[in-house]
């Protein structure tokens, strides 16, 4: 396990937010594409590989990784913010992955204001075993919460779907990033796709914009077609990687985790000058 940790200055900022090992977050313009299901399975397949992962639920109005793992009620990201301390937050998940719950319900998470944020992402840094592998599950939308966290990461998945409000929305929380200063380690990630062709199509759509439009290369981590395994893990509370290996949205979403986990942020690190 290392013992690096990922400095990154936050705008406005006057310190660095210091979050342990390579950071990724999972993001989404809008609810319901998967993001949850994706960030949990590939935090589950992180520890197959032999890496130290932290998967932090940082939707923090209306978590729900706690459901996901059905861990024990305790405290929470909300209970840091109070003055509990991180390790005694953390939850231990299967594989080895260690989990940071949030809370639900609660209005004031939901409207976290941007110190607050920054708090919470400066807290990792005092972890007493920090994680090789830091993977956020970020809120869906373009909150000022969502935008302060992704600008802190090494690198952001956006995931969408075919649906094109899903698509328009990705672009808008695309169109943000860039106009603050995000250009680089953003991937894209088509889920519930029909086909190949359907998630090329999308895909290709949201990249050709941003490449006319934003100035940006927005590439690829790969796509995970529609599975019914994927709703019969959830409802049984099971990750689908573990619950169905041989379902063809579990082998869709080891391709994407092979991408993920095999590349470098050493040039695509933190934001822009």
């Amino acid at each position: 396990m290392t013992d690096i940790t990922t400095q990154t200055t936050l705008e406005g900022d006057t310190a660095a937010t210091k979050i342990p090992g390579r950071s990724i977050a999972f993001a989404s313009g809008k609810g319901g594409v998967g993001k949850t299901t994706l960030a949990a399975n590939v935090a589950v397949l992180a520890a197959e590989y032999q890496r130290d992962v932290l998967l932090v639920d940082l939707d923090l109005g209306l978590a729900n990784l706690d459901v996901v793992f059905r861990l024990e009620p305790g405290p929470t990201l909300r209970d840091v913010l109070a003055g509990t301390s991180i390790d005694a937050c953390v939850q231990n998940g299967p594989g080895d992955i260690r989990i940071l719950p949030a809370s639900s319900g609660y209005r004031d998470m939901a409207q976290l204001a941007t110190q607050d944020v920054r708090k919470l992402l400066g807290e990792l840094g005092r972890l007493s075993s920090p994680p090789d592998l830091t993977i956020f599950d970020a809120a869906a939308g373009i909150s000022d919460s969502v935008i302060e966290t992704l600008l802190g990461v090494d690198e952001i998945v956006l995931v969408t779907t075919p649906d094109p409000s899903a698509v328009t929305d990705a672009y808008a929380l695309l169109k943000i990033l860039v106009g603050q200063g995000r250009r680089h380690g953003i991937y894209l990630t088509v889920n519930f796709a029909e086909s190949m062709d359907d998630a090329f199509h999308t895909a290709g759509k949201i990249a050709r914009a941003a490449e006319s439009f934003l100035g940006i290369d927005l590439r690829d981590f790969g796509w995970v077609g529609r599975d019914r395994a994927v709703s019969r893990a959830g409802v049984a509370q099971k990750i689908l990687v573990h619950a169905d290996p041989a379902a063809s949205a579990t082998r869709n979403i080891r391709f994407v985790a092979s991408r993920i986990l095999s590349g470098s942020t050493a040039e695509t690190r933190g934001r822009t000058s």
